[in-house]
């Protein structure tokens, strides 16, 4: 009977210091990283690609340039908006596809 309740003693003094408390991260979102309709990185719908404000900073810098990667084509794209003819090429494509943006000239 003393080793069961040794037991339990042991067992109910780590299940109450075992616990960790939950840990919320909150991400900040960087005003250096250039951003399309608010979006910086992940899914972006494919009406928001050709936003008619184009590529923004939040920290007041002006796009001037940029390039677009799309099923192995690049486009050097001069001035913050992507032009119509990209939209398009990339609206008749598969949907699903990745297209990256980089280099960005500031």
């Amino acid at each position: 009977m003393r080793h069961l309740l040794r037991l339990s003693f042991i067992v109910v003094f780590f299940q109450l210091n075992g616990q960790v408390d939950h840990v919320r991260i909150k991400k900040v979102s960087n005003p250096l990283v250039p951003s399309i309709a608010g979006y910086t990185e992940g899914n972006i719908p494919y009406f928001l690609l050709c936003d008619s404000l184009g590529i923004q900073s939040s920290s007041g810098y002006n796009v001037k340039g940029f390039k677009i990667s799309y099923k192995g084509e690049e486009f050097e794209i001069k001035g913050r908006f992507v032009p119509d003819s990209v939209c398009v090429y990339i609206g008749s494509c598969k949907q699903g596809q990745m297209v990256f943006f980089y280099r960005y000239i500031c």
